[in-house]
């Protein structure tokens, strides 16, 4: 397994003054190399059954937390790594961009962040910096567990007995 020994990370999981929060440890470190963008919030009635429209359109909030969050962290981000010359940008995304899992906008928003890193990738790459989208799979978190004992979706699409444990990210993230 890789070491992050001397680099500093940062990971975002905050809803709330994430761009100030950010800015904050930057200045702190002097340095960034690694930032990964895992930050979303999953209102309880996403996950509930009926269309989007007879959802409250506050919903909406999870694109702001998914993908403008995102986007505000690996802005102050990359100014300090186009600077270093160096640096990696992870957005924690997954099979939700390209299949429909709890609702429109939870989709929507993953298929944003891939794209996202995707185009951020190409403007960073004359820097040395890469920016992915890593899709992890299935991780059986409690909230997840909870959440698809409770969705609209098709079970059959998910294979609950082998779903990742939340430290297989962790394990990625290291060896990248």
């Amino acid at each position: 397994m890789g070491s992050l020994s001397g680099k500093v990370a940062v990971v975002t999981g905050a809803s709330r003054g994430m761009g100030k929060g950010i800015a904050l440890v930057l200045a702190e470190q002097g340095r960034l190399d690694i930032l990964v963008n895992n930050a979303i919030a999953i209102p309880d009635e996403i996950v509930q059954p009926g269309g989007f429209w007879e959802k409250p359109l506050s919903n909406w909030e999870l694109f702001d937390i998914g993908v403008r969050a995102a986007f505000v962290a690996a802005w102050y981000a990359a100014r300090f790594m186009v600077s270093q010359r160096s640096g990696l940008i992870v957005a924690i995304s997954g099979y939700v961009g390209v299949t429909y899992t709890y609702s429109t906008i939870f989709g929507t928003t993953k298929s944003a962040t891939d794209r996202m890193a995707r185009d951020m990738a190409i403007e960073l790459k004359p820097y040395r910096v890469a920016s992915i989208s890593l899709w992890q799979g299935l991780t059986m978190t409690e909230l997840a567990k909870r959440n698809l004992a409770n969705s609209a979706c098709d079970p059959g699409q998910f294979d609950l007995v082998s779903g990742l444990n939340s430290a297989y990210s962790n394990q990625t993230l290291t060896n990248l």
